[in-house]
């Protein structure tokens, strides 16, 4: 069970709370106090976790007061969660390429490997005349939260990270280089960046910078990146959702991209009414979101 709880958090939107939660469940129904008691899980927050499983069916509430919570249909329910969350990615899969039959395209093309984002990425990024927005993907961590003071040390940052999880860019020293080069080009030349992403993924990168990397390079990375985020006009925001899609939204072209179990399925289109769609949607995303800036300033060793 616990290899299958850790594949639900890796790529099914589960963080560890959730896990916590079904793990003590397994074996017994309880209300929302003893399961505060058995995962040490606030009694402020349990029920933001406990709706959730609720919601995708993971876990069974009661009608009556007092509520029990119980995870006893253990294979039924992860199946039909799992179900759940393959038609939701196929369903907005579907809808991007109803809306392409619309508008005239200027551009259509697939994107099927990490070696294929990582070039239109970052050709997306070169192109760019005023802007580059993006929603990073489920588990990533946006390369704008990266320092940009000093090369080896971004590249060290990136063998860390990528050694801990899989990753959407491919991954080698010289594609590291590019991106590096490629970001602090845009940057210099005054494109406004703006990201969305996970507050999961934040957390977990947190701790992975301070546990590869250690304390030194945690506090000069910290210093390093409110600098440059206020010397470049950086925005970065953090959403407690699951992010299925990689958005790249600049002037000309959107760059739509899901992975799921380490397949990377994806588009690039070019068309005004596409681009405009999406700069709409992205705007609207990031005023749920919350400005990462106080999390980091907040953080410590």
């Amino acid at each position: 069970m616990e290899q299958i709880f850790k594949k639900l958090q890796n790529h099914f939107n589960l963080n560890s709370k959730h896990i916590l939660i079904l793990g003590s469940l397994q074996h017994e129904s309880l209300d929302a106090k003893q399961i505060c008691a058995k995962t040490n899980i606030p009694q402020g927050r349990i029920y933001y976790y406990l709706n959730y499983l609720v919601e995708k069916q993971l876990v069974e509430k009661t009608t009556k007061k007092p509520f029990l919570y119980s995870f006893s249909n253990v294979n039924q329910n992860i199946i039909g969660f799992m179900k759940q969350r393959i038609d939701k990615m196929l369903q907005a899969q579907g809808e991007v390429m109803d809306m392409m039959k619309g508008p005239s395209l200027d551009h259509f093309e697939r994107i099927t490997d990490t070696k294929k984002f990582t070039e239109t990425h970052l050709n997306m990024i070169s192109e760019s005349k005023e802007f580059f927005n993006y929603v990073s993907l489920h588990t990533s961590f946006p390369y704008v939260l990266y320092s940009f003071n000093d090369l080896n040390n971004f590249i060290k940052m990136r063998e860390a990270i990528a050694k801990s999880r899989p990753t959407i860019t491919f991954f080698d020293t010289q594609i590291a280089i590019l991106v590096y080069k490629t970001y602090l080009a845009a940057l210099e030349k005054g494109i406004k960046m703006r990201v969305v992403f996970e507050k999961q993924s934040f957390d977990y990168h947190i701790k992975v910078i301070k546990k590869k990397l250690g304390k030194k390079f945690f506090e000069k990375w910290k210093k390093e990146v409110l600098e440059q985020f206020d010397k470049y006009n950086i925005q970065a925001y953090v959403l407690e959702e699951y992010l299925p899609i990689q958005i790249d939204i600049n002037e000309r072209r959107v760059n739509l991209v899901l992975r799921h179990l380490g397949i990377i399925n994806g588009m690039v289109i070019g068309s005004h009414e596409i681009t405009d769609l999406y700069t709409k949607i992205f705007a609207q995303t990031c005023q749920r979101a919350k400005n990462v800036l106080p999390l980091i300033k907040k953080l410590n060793f």
